[in-house]
Order: C-alpha cells, then sequence, then structure tokens
C-alpha cells in the first residue's frame, strides 16, 4: 500500500536557481498549503519517541567516542524512516514539518544529553577525595537542572537567531545540513534523484576514507608480516610537540564539508584561536614555569 499525496504533499521547492535573474525582478517563495499538518498526533509521538532515543543513547556516545555526531541530521532521518514507516500503514504521507517537529525534538534531547556529560565530570572528581572536590546530585535536582537550562536555551534562540543569522549572517551548518537533509527527503521521486545519487556518492566516499583510515589489517606477504591497513594516516600532528598536545588534523570528508558550509571567516577565527591556544601559549607556560612539560592535560 502506497501513501496517498494531498495538497499538504507538495514537493519542497527549490532553494536555488539555475538561471540568473533579471535586475529588478523579486522573487517569491513557494506558496504554503493552508491546511499543512504539522502539529498533529503521530508528529508529537515520534517526536518523543525519537527524543527519547537520541537523549539515551547520545551521553554514551560522546563519552564512548569523545564527540557526538550532527544530532539534527540523525533526528532528521530517524524522524523520517519513523513517519514513512507510520505512512506504511495509514496511507497519509508525513509531511516537512512534522519531521522537523521531529528533528527539533530530538536535536533538544541530544543537547541536554551533552549537559549530562557534565555529570560524568563530577563523578570523576568525586572519586578522587584528594582533590576536594565534593558535589552530589539528587535526580530531582538534575531534572531542575536540565529543565530550566532547556528554557534559557527556548527563550534564548529567537533573540541570538536575530543576532549570529540575520545580523551577523553567520552559515549555521548544523541546521544547513537538516534543512537540507529534510528538503531532500521530502521531495518525489523525479526531483530527488539526483541529489539522492550525490548523497549515496558521498556516504560511499566517506564510508571508504573511513575505512581505509581506520580499520588495522595485518597479512604475512612473502613471509613477512606487513600492514596492510590503514595506508590512510589516521591523526596528522602538527609541530614537534604535536602528538603530545594532540594538536593536528586527520583525513575527514566531514571536516572538508563542513569548512565549506562554514566559510572563510570562521575558519580563520577557528584556525587563529589554535595557533594562540596550542602553538604560541604552550611555549610560554613551560618557559615561566607554569607547566612542567608541554602536553595536552598540562597545558588544558
Amino acid at each position: 500500500m502506497l501513501p496517498k499525496a494531498d495538497a499538504d504533499d507538495l514537493p519542497a521547492p527549490e532553494t536555488a536557481v539555475s538561471r540568473a535573474v533579471p535586475r529588478g525582478t523579486s522573487i517569491q517563495a513557494a506558496p504554503t498549503p493552508a491546511h499543512r499538518r504539522e502539529l498533529t498526533f503521530r508528529a508529537v509521538a515520534t517526536a518523543m519517541a525519537v527524543a527519547a532515543l537520541i537523549g539515551g543513547s547520545y551521553p554514551y556516545v560522546v563519552l564512548k567516542i569523545g564527540y557526538g555526531p550532527n544530532i539534527s541530521v540523525v533526528s532528521a532521518f530517524f524522524g523520517y524512516l519513523a513517519l514513512s514507516a507510520i505512512a506504511f500503514f495509514t496511507g497519509i504521507r508525513g509531511t516537512r514539518w512534522e519531521n522537523n517537529l521531529v528533528q527539533t525534538a530530538g536535536t533538544a534531547a541530544g543537547e541536554a544529553g551533552f549537559m549530562c556529560v557534565v555529570l560524568a565530570a563530577m563523578d570523576m572528581l568525586n572519586a578522587r577525595p584528594e582533590l576536594g572536590f565534593s558535589l552530589h546530585l539528587s535526580s530531582l535536582q538534575i531534572f531542575g537542572w536540565l529543565s530550566v537550562a532547556g528554557l534559557i536555551g527556548v527563550l534564548l534562540a529567537v533573540p541570538l537567531r536575530c543576532h549570529y543569522i540575520d545580523d551577523e549572517n553567520l552559515p549555521f551548518p548544523d541546521g544547513t545540513a537538516a534543512g537540507e537533509t529534510m528538503m531532500v527527503l521530502d521531495l518525489d521521486k523525479t526531483q530527488a534523484r539526483a541529489r539522492v545519487r550525490a548523497l549515496g556518492w558521498g556516504l560511499l566516499a566517506s564510508a571508504l576514507t573511513a575505512f581505509f583510515r581506520d580499520f588495522h589489517w595485518k597479512a604475512t606477504l612473502a613471509g613477512k608480516a606487513r600492514q596492510l591497513l590503514p595506508f590512510i594516516p589516521g591523526e596528522i600532528p602538527f609541530g614537534a610537540h604535536g602528538a603530545a598536545l594532540r594538536m593536528g588534523t586527520e583525513v575527514s570528508l566531514l571536516s572538508i564539508g563542513s569548512g565549506i558550509i562554514v566559510g572563510l571567516r570562521v575558519t580563520l577565527a577557528m584556525g587563529l584561536g589554535m595557533v594562540i591556544s596550542w602553538v604560541i601559549s604552550p611555549p610560554l607556560l613551560t618557559t615561566r614555569h607554569i607547566v612542567a612539560d608541554q602536553t595536552y592535560g598540562l597545558v588544558l
């Protein structure tokens, strides 16, 4: 049984035009359906399920690998899969507005999960009484802390958006990636074919890069044990103390794509901060005997 399309299921408008627009011609956005489905029961139920999944898994992911993948895009994918499964049985196709509601809930839950990592730091400090740190929060205190922090985030979202996106014209890569993902998922087959093909090739290239960089394989050739994989370096340290300071880079298509979206201004600002923090500061700290050696733990 295929989901039925109706007025709410118009394909997402294109975000760019392929030809130049004559001077003086105004560009109008595609009309929005008068009765679009957004705050529906299935959207709310799916949002709660995705939020529970993301919020419960992301603290573990962050503590395990040291960082968290893009929450918005992951939530959008989970929301699309769940809404598509519901549409298979109900015959009513999910809309991009419903999926936007789902990914918003998943993103909020994931950010709350990131804050829970601070609790792990508190437990690590509590486990070392010689540091003189003792802070034990109850479940009610943790709930209140996360609730107030989330409320502050919601209340500050609108003015901060006006400043950083409207006034400063910053690209906001996380939101851009999530928005493009939902737009592509909402297109019909004829419109989405080229974009899905590009997405597939990108996923394949990224997977192969990660495989040849992270997978370890030894084999015996001509009577000698040889390290066949990885042949793409996982970490490329910068400078004589780069490895000890954990300062360097890695071959990652995700980093290249993020740099393209972020733009030159933000990239240069981040690069300048890295140089000040990890190139200029460590020798000064050791010269003034503030730290004993140029290592990541001491300099940090």
